[in-house]
């Protein structure tokens, strides 16, 4: 889990001046013309959005709008689809987001509704209230949030995490089996409300589950390299050494409460696996255990 930048205002009532515009399509009129005061009235509602940080909040329904342009600020959204008017917008969001803020594992391809369009119609496409996710995120979230459920969730734009391990694993090896855990730790120089958010997340859009599926390609990737440190690193003091410069190196790239790290620092804390115990549940494929040997003995 991470943050991401915040949207600049930048553009916003240049947003809005176009999606509520009429235009030409096939010698037909369509969309709707907006008036000054009516798009003044949407800029206050994104300040009030803004000034409660994406909180909840009535007056961000813009139930004092006529319902006219209520309807064509919530379908204007379908514009920002490819090749459409509003399709700048879309690209401009995912433009420099790579893997999905809230999972980490697959890449942020939709715009998910921080408040739900259904019910905040005058934000369907203000910027700050569309943040990228991947699809699994995006559809789970859709699926078990309504309206007053989103204040539950980590606004990626305006809950700042601090740079405190909350997400933490837990590693456990049975045979050739291992099995890690993940939760949210209470931290008391942490807010409350957002410790409560990101357990809730954690928990509703099933992502102990979904790291856990992810794990063993993961590892997978680094079973040579924990075998090559057991055998020149020196046993244990290499396989230590190995997972600490990884985990400097996923916190770099991704963040410190991102699931591969979390998994990182609860294998080097597992004295069973750092003193061989990796060997059995992240044995060597046949093919490399030559070139592993010879790397070794050189």
């Amino acid at each position: 889990m991470k943050n991401l930048q915040l949207p600049s205002r930048e553009q916003a009532r240049a947003d809005l001046e176009r999606a509520l515009s009429t235009y030409r399509y096939r010698n037909e009129i369509k969309g709707y013309q907006a008036s000054e005061e009516e798009i003044d009235a949407l800029m206050e509602i994104y300040d009030v959005y803004d000034g409660a940080r994406g909180a909840l909040s009535q007056a961000l329904e813009g139930q004092a709008l006529g319902q006219e342009v209520l309807a064509a600020t919530h379908g204007a959204f379908d514009q920002m689809a490819d090749r459409r008017r509003l399709a700048y917008i879309r690209k401009d969001l995912l433009r420099n987001v790579d893997r999905c803020p809230i999972c980490g594992i697959m890449v942020a391809k939709e715009l998910d509704h921080f408040l739900p369009r259904s019910k905040y119609k005058p934000l369907a496409i203000y910027r700050r209230n569309l943040v990228p996710l991947c699809h699994d995120c995006n559809n789970i979230k859709s699926d078990r949030a309504g309206d007053g459920d989103a204040a539950n969730f980590v606004h990626a734009y305006f809950d700042s995490l601090p740079d405190r391990d909350l997400i933490r694993a837990t590693a456990e090896i049975e045979g050739e089996a291992l099995t890690v855990q993940f939760e949210v730790t209470d931290d008391e120089d942490v807010s409350p409300a957002l410790i409560a958010k990101l357990k809730y997340q954690l928990t509703t859009l099933r992502l102990p589950d979904r790291f856990t599926r992810e794990i063993n390609n993961y590892l997978s990737s680094h079973t040579p390299s924990l075998h090559l440190m057991w055998q020149v690193g020196g046993g244990e003091s290499g396989v230590r050494l190995f997972l600490n410069r990884q985990i400097i190196a996923e916190t770099a790239t991704h963040h410190r409460n991102d699931w591969r790290v979390a998994t990182l620092k609860a294998l080097a804390n597992h004295a069973g696996f750092c003193e061989g115990g990796f060997q059995a549940v992240l044995p060597l494929p046949p093919e490399l255990q030559g070139t592993v040997d010879a790397i070794a003995v050189i």
